[in-house]
């Protein structure tokens, strides 16, 4: 199986009419599942001569409500298509035996000189199913793989920082099917520095995580944990407090965002934001493993 391989160049309009890869733009909406998932005229995302730059001001954003600029893979919230390529077997998708790779990803430096801490807003790149996630009242079955920022108060992203306070750049599983939540913390990361993220999805399910081809922290499937996603009402039903955790093999799509969200693990609307942030990258790729 060949893989998915995106360059990134200026002509975005013309690569996004030919379904290379999917842009979203969504500014200051008040419902985070009531939005536009394909943007093919893009406002907003440019190209500064390297990479494909995902830019956030905070004139766009507003109290009350999320930002989503991203690039992907397949359409957000659509596991319709998601499904559609698994069945075809496109290797547009992530699934067991596969990795996505995220090229010369770079942020703005509030995300390494701290001030990005008090702000709500997710960034980084991730591979992620949405099984799920569009049903009010039903309890999710997605699944979400990251190398990720997460800022802000509360509960959310102090679990995912395991800090009250502190805010970095961490590795991240989620497997909303059967209640894990695993975190690991990236030392020594400046997201300021272009480095090419791997996220590599081994046939036996784990998940290893890579910072230009070094190994930084692997997520072993079937681990015995506590899941604190029983604490939240929309994801009990179905969730052991206490067990082993398999990971839910279920088609995922790549993307690399820049956001302004409130990071619980159904997200919520958010503040605006103080400072004009972004995220870019040269390319993304989804590839067997040898």
């Amino acid at each position: 199986m060949s893989g998915y391989q995106v360059t990134f160049g200026p002509d975005i309009e013309a690569a996004v009419a030919a379904d290379e890869y999917v842009l979203m733009e969504t500014v200051a909406c008040a419902d985070v599942l009531r939005h536009e998932t394909r943007t093919t005229s893009p406002e907003y995302v440019r190209y500064d001569g390297d990479r494909l730059v995902l830019p956030l001001a905070a004139a766009d954003t507003a109290d009350d409500t999320f930002s989503a600029i991203e690039v992907s893979s397949t359409p957000c919230i659509d596991q319709d298509e998601l499904d559609r390529l698994y069945q075809e077997g496109s290797p547009r998708c992530v699934l067991p035996g596969r990795e996505a790779v995220f090229r010369n990803f770079v942020t703005s430096p509030h995300f390494a000189d701290g001030r990005a801490d008090d702000q709500a807003t997710n960034v980084g790149v991730n591979f992620q199913s949405w099984r799920g996630f569009d049903r009010p009242g039903v309890r999710p079955a997605f699944i979400g793989v990251g190398l990720t920022y997460v800022g802000g108060h509360g509960f959310g992203p102090a679990l995912l920082n395991r800090s009250w306070r502190r805010r970095r750049f961490v590795a991240a599983v989620l497997d909303a099917n059967v209640g894990f939540v695993w975190v690991r913390p990236i030392e020594n990361f400046d997201p300021s520095e272009p480095h090419d993220l791997t996220l590599r999805w081994l046939p036996n399910r784990d998940i290893e995580f890579l910072v230009d081809g070094r190994s930084i922290a692997k997520c072993e499937d079937g681990q015995f944990q506590v899941s604190l996603l029983k604490l939240r009402r929309r994801f009990r039903q179905g969730i052991d407090l206490f067990g082993y955790r398999h990971l839910t093999a279920d088609p995922c799509s790549i993307t690399a965002f820049t956001d302004a969200v409130a990071a619980t693990p159904d997200f919520e609307v958010g503040p605006r934001l103080d400072h004009d942030i972004w995220t870019a990258l040269s390319g993304m790729a989804i590839q067997p493993l040898d």
